[in-house]
């Protein structure tokens, strides 16, 4: 990322650079730079500039561990520009924490860090320009023991105003704060279809349940008579919900198997490897790229490096490179690009749907195939895709890196004592923005399509 082309009488190059951590619950922050690069004259704002910026991170990251939507008016500046940052990250959180409430996956703890990669200020002109490196981390109700990961780049622009410095705009990629901006759809339409898809989900898990001869009702009647027999909790998890859970995972699995039994003739498909594609996934989703490909980043025009990254794990996990006939999937070399002669990559190896129609009707050759599958039936290194574009158009992918049932403790009051649901924990890693162990209920208010990979060899 490069600095911004301002004018500027202070800069913090990334020789010194400005770290800031940020912790939800009590909003500890701390500050380093090397002072002595800042003339004497300047620190006053600098450090007012770093105040505010601090705050308004810690507001954002509270968010989601509170469950309650920040008030940005403090922060933020009165002008039209400052007025419209304040409202999109307060319609972001808002669908965000109605996600919580509503799937029932909730952030026991998030911590957020930012990294200051540039700052230019100048005091005279009462302006600042901010380049920040985002650094999630999150554990959630159903995975205390699991730590999400994300990172996003911002570049946050400040102006002073009766002697403050506010907040003018906050420059970033998120499926969500832009789903909001180009969906054409108010909050509350968002929050409808949330509604409605996990409602959709609600029915298909259930039935996923079902399948196995398991249920929530069964489930705590037996966890119920247990308590009251004198078991322990964690007694009741060992001789009871862990083999259910096995028999969960069981049942899923040979679903999936049972779609990938579509072998024409005597040729025989495997399933990918999910050790070396997982393994492939946690090792690049976050904040390093692999230097053998190129990095298809949204500001350089190519649309985000979200689909290259999955073709790279399905290349990790055993399916080779098809380059003959009307179906290919390779990559060479950036360029030339696809449709040029002499191309050294497909369409179908970064593209979105370019990528799932290969997937999905690539002839039984030499390249991987995919078969369509459901969420409830989804393992490691399967593939989930987003309906998020504008015109309902498919426009992210990301890889299964864990696909678990699990069940989600509660207290209740009436029966009193414990009791659980189950849920399916399905963690994905992607590109565009980096994400790794990122529970797929955080997309779940829009339609996702799923596939499962084969390849023939």
């Amino acid at each position: 990322m490069t600095s911004p082309s301002l004018c500027s009488s202070t800069s913090f190059s990334r020789f010194s650079k400005v770290v800031v951590a940020l912790l939800a619950y009590g909003t500890i922050t701390t500050v380093t730079y090397a002072s002595s690069v800042v003339p004497r004259d300047r620190t006053v704002d600098a450090r007012a500039v770093r105040s505010v910026v601090s705050a308004y991170f810690a507001q954002r990251a509270a968010a989601l561990e509170t469950m309650a939507v920040p008030d940005f008016a403090s922060i933020t500046s009165a002008d039209q520009s400052g007025r419209d940052t304040a409202a999109i990250e307060t319609a972001r959180l808002t669908v965000l924490v109605e996600q919580e409430r509503a799937t029932g996956t909730t952030y026991t703890r998030y911590r957020a860090a930012i990294e200051v990669e540039s700052l230019d200020l100048d005091a005279a002109a009462g302006t600042a320009s901010v380049e920040i490196s985002e650094t999630d981390s999150a554990q959630t109700n159903v995975s205390p023991d699991i730590e999400a990961k994300s990172l996003s780049h911002h570049l946050v622009t400040l102006r002073k105003t009766q002697g403050a410095w506010k907040v003018t705009a906050d420059n970033y990629r998120d499926e969500i704060k832009d789903y909001i901006a180009t969906s054409g759809k108010s909050v509350a339409e968002i929050i409808d279809d949330l509604h409605r898809q996990v409602a959709e989900r609600e029915t298909a898990r259930k039935d996923a349940l079902g399948a196995a001869g398991v249920s929530d009702e069964s489930t705590n009647a037996q966890v119920n008579a247990l308590f009251q027999a004198g078991y322990s909790k964690a007694e009741i998890e060992r001789t009871v919900i862990a083999p259910l859970a096995e028999k969960l995972q069981r049942t899923g699995a040979a679903v999936s198997a049972q779609r990938l039994n579509v072998t024409p003739l005597a040729r025989i498909y495997h399933p990918l490897n999910a050790a070396n594609a997982v393994a492939y996934a946690h090792r690049w989703a976050y904040h390093v790229r692999n230097p053998a490909f190129a990095d298809f980043k949204a500001n350089i025009g190519l649309g985000g490096d979200c689909t290259n990254f999955v073709s790279q794990v399905i290349l990790a996990g055993g399916a080779p490179m098809e380059r003959t006939g009307n179906w290919v999937w390779f990559y060479d070399a950036m360029n030339p690009p696809p449709g040029y002669p002499g191309a050294k990559r497909s369409a179908s190896w970064s593209g979105v749907n370019d990528l799932y129609s290969f997937l999905t009707t690539n002839p039984p050759t030499l390249g991987p195939v995919g078969r369509t599958t459901s969420l409830y039936s989804l393992l490691p290194g399967d593939i989930v895709q987003l309906q998020n574009d504008p015109g309902n158009r498919w426009g992210h992918s990301a890889v299964v890196v864990s696909a678990t049932w699990k069940p989600i403790w509660y207290w209740s009051w009436w029966p009193v004592g414990w009791q659980m649901t189950w849920t399916y924990e399905v963690l994905i890693a992607c590109h565009e923005d980096d994400k790794d162990n990122f529970n797929l209920n955080g997309w779940s208010m829009w339609p996702q399509r799923y596939l499962t990979i084969s390849y023939y060899n």
